[in-house]
Parts: C-alpha cells; structure tokens; sequence
C-alpha cells in the first residue's frame, strides 16, 4: 500500500474524548428541555449514526421524534463551543503530520463537524490542525461516496493513493466505494459487530492513531 495523502476524522480519532462530550452535552440539553426524561444510551444510539447521516440532519429528527425544542444551527454551535476545551487532543497528531512532511504524504482533516454553520468552528482551534488542512464534506454524510468524491474534484487528488482514518465502519465504506484505501481505528463508540457487514472493506486496523506512526515513510510512503 502506498500513499501520497491521509484523512484524518476528527471525532474518535484525533480527540478520543469529543464524541462522549458531545453525548454528554446533548443529553444534558436534552433533559433540561425536552417534556419528559431522554435516556443517556438513546443518545448514545443517536450518536453512532452521525457518520450514517448528515449531522444537521440527524439532530432535527432527533429533536422532533422526542420533542426536543432548539434551533439545531444554534445548539450545534453551542455544543461545539461549550465541549471545545475539554476536547483532548491525543500525542500522535503532530508527530504523525511531520513524519508526513518528510516523506512528502499530505495530511487533511475530513471532519463532518466541519460543516457546521456559525462562527465557531471547533476544527479550527484545535493546536497543530491549520485551516488549510481542514476538507468540508460540504452537509453530506460520510458514508456518501459523493463526500469523498467532491473532495477529491476540490483539490486535484487522485483518490486511490488516499488513505481514510476512521473509527466509523459507514464512512469507512463510503471512502472504499470511492475508490480511498481504509484504515479502522478501534474506539469504544463501536463494536466488533459493527464492522461484521463492512469487513472486505476495510484495509488496516489499527489500535490507534499512534499505531499508524510506524508505517509512515516504510510501506505507505509514496514511491
């Protein structure tokens, strides 16, 4: 496998903290204005399916099936904005993006978060991230191979030398379809079951980010 570029997703796999703030956070608005109790692992199922869905999407069905009231544009900045800085950021991310930089492999974020609308844009206050960096998936789902097509048209990448980093098994999918090599990182939001269906698909896993480190400028560098 060689490569001349890398996806990163953010959520589960730069930060191992921010899909639990953000549960935790949703389940807090929730229960503070929805008429009637929401339970923690309702929101935990919510969750699972944002790589599925498109976010906005996903929280206006969401909000209506249980009568949650908000404007989701505003919760949305308001969740990333009150989350932000207890979202940890694991030690891999800079060595990994200047080992890239040696070997001449681009880094970019492909984020679903980044299509938030609003002012704050968590992905651009994270250290080591620069906003060139950063790939809008532009409202679509990740499990869309359209996403990574649109990318791909974007910015002139030949998508096949590309690997996506994530911990979701539907945007795993989605970047295979595409034609994008895949990298699994193992997190606590899904299970092995999750993967049964979409197995074939998937070309690493990994343990997690760190665990990409090694491969860097051996059997993905570009030739």
């Amino acid at each position: 496998m060689k490569i001349q570029g890398i996806f990163l997703d953010f959520d589960g796999v730069i930060s191992h903290n921010s899909n639990e703030l953000m549960i935790r956070w949703l389940h807090a608005y929730a229960c503070r204005t929805a008429e009637g109790p929401v339970g923690l692992q309702t929101v935990r199922t919510v969750a699972k399916l944002a790589s599925a869905c498109a976010p906005r999407e996903l929280l206006e069905l969401f909000f209506r099936s249980f009568a949650i009231p908000g404007q989701i544009s505003e919760v949305q900045q308001a969740m990333h904005r009150e989350t932000s800085p207890a979202v940890c950021i694991g030690d891999a991310l800079s060595p990994l993006i200047a080992d890239c930089i040696r070997q001449g492999i681009q880094v970019k974020v492909l984020s679903q978060r980044s299509a938030t609308q609003g002012s704050f844009n968590q992905l651009h206050h994270v250290p080591g991230i620069e906003r060139n960096m950063i790939c809008s998936t532009h409202g679509l789902s990740k499990a869309n191979p359209l996403c990574y097509r649109q990318v791909g048209e974007e910015f002139g990448l030949n998508l096949s030398e590309w690997l996506m980093v994530d911990d979701s098994p539907y945007a795993l999918r989605g970047a295979k379809v595409a034609g994008l090599q895949t990298a699994w990182i193992v997190t606590p939001s899904f299970h092995e079951a999750d993967y049964q269906d979409y197995e074939e698909l998937i070309d690493l896993r990994l343990e997690s980010l760190a665990a990409l480190l090694p491969l860097i400028g051996s059997s993905l560098a570009a030739a």
